[in-house]
């Protein structure tokens, strides 16, 4: 690769809801012009349920798709796609270095308390194109998920 050439980075938004991955995904992509995908707002916009699972395994794979046709072209991607499993940022870690480009796991941890209070809030908002996130839920999501090690953070 040529001295001047600037290597994308895959960024992995790390987290559970309401930690703050789509706050952080917009402010990198002003910052750095990486395209965003965001399965919320794909869902949202072809007007599919946010809780539909074959729904969103079909738009999050759309949008991987994309996502390597764009690391190829050398742009920057985000993925909104919370990773709560090392096997998927371990999957997507990879891929990226065969690509030769640079993964960034962007973790975002807030105490079960912050997490429940920023989604009440949220919750009463009431914006049509936000996910409405059961409380009780949170606190099942909280066991399924695997808070990366700190070798997989940069």
């Amino acid at each position: 690769m040529p001295e001047n050439t600037i290597i994308p980075i895959l960024y992995l938004m790390c987290g559970l809801p309401g930690s703050g991955k789509t706050t952080l995904a917009r402010i990198l992509e002003k910052e750095y012009g990486a395209i965003r995908f965001s399965p919320d707002e794909w869902l949202y916009d072809l007007g599919l349920s946010f809780y539909d699972d074959q729904a969103r395994i079909k738009v999050e794979q759309l949008q991987w798709q994309f996502a390597l046709q764009l690391l190829k072209q050398g742009h920057s991607v985000i993925l909104e796609y919370g990773f709560w499993l090392r096997t998927e940022r371990d999957h997507y870690r990879a891929v990226a270095k065969e690509l030769g480009v640079i993964a960034k796991v962007c973790y975002l941890k807030a105490s079960i308390d912050e997490l429940k209070s920023r989604l009440k809030k949220r919750n009463q908002l009431g914006i049509d194109s936000i996910p409405v996130v059961d409380l009780a839920n949170l606190d099942q999501w909280i066991t399924r998920f695997e808070e990366p090690a700190q070798e997989e953070l940069n």
